[in-house]
């Protein structure tokens, strides 16, 4: 995890208070938050740079990749953007490391299924993360931490596509390379991209 923070926001002891006690059927989310405010410096904001996180077997199709393929980011945007806030944190970061995040998702599973990535390779996938949401479900300050990222994928025979994932957490801090996986999961679930990735030969 890479978390660079800036102290541009002051949280009162009485905000963390209310932080606490506003819903206590919802302690379990408010002690998530709190924690991020710790573990973001408290009275801080906080750049996220997401780690990857492995799919899960069970939400993907079993298939296998013989061929030979590059995963390229196509995202240029480096400028530091606000992507939300949880509690009182803003979360931000900038999308072209955001989409490398992505790339070493995608990369990861393909290789596990038998593909080799060559950055030199004739055929391949280019994708972008093109936006991040970063907030709570439900209460400010009682709501459960929440990210969800969109993805534009694009494969060198021109088919284009655009996921999203969605992933919530008690640890708030995972909700961002959740949301990346689970969208790179529903990338895999489209029927035309297992198509390309089973087809491709050789090169």
């Amino acid at each position: 995890m890479d978390d660079s923070k800036s102290c541009d926001l002051k949280v009162s002891k009485q905000e963390v208070i209310k932080m606490i006690y506003v819903n206590r059927a919802s302690f379990l989310a408010n002690i998530s938050i709190v924690l991020t405010i710790i573990l973001f410096l408290s009275s801080c904001s906080s750049q996220r740079v997401p780690e990857a996180m492995e799919v899960r077997p069970d939400k993907v199709p079993d298939f296998s990749i013989t061929g030979v393929l590059y995963v390229k980011n196509t995202q240029s945007d480096s400028e530091q953007k606000d992507f939300g806030e949880i509690g009182v944190v803003q979360v931000k970061g900038n999308l072209k490391s955001w989409s490398d995040t992505a790339v070493k998702v995608l990369t990861g599973e393909l290789k596990k299924r038998g593909a080799k990535i060559d950055e030199q390779a004739s055929s391949g996938i280019s994708l972008s993360v093109d936006q991040v949401v970063m907030g709570v479900s439900g209460l400010k300050f009682a709501g459960t931490p929440q990210g969800n990222v969109t993805i534009s994928v694009t494969t060198n025979n021109g088919y284009n596509s655009t996921v999203t994932g969605e992933y919530t957490s008690l640890v708030a801090y995972k909700v961002g390379d959740g949301a990346i996986t689970v969208a790179i999961e529903a990338m895999l679930n489209d029927p035309k991209i297992r198509e390309f990735l089973t087809t491709i030969k050789n090169n």
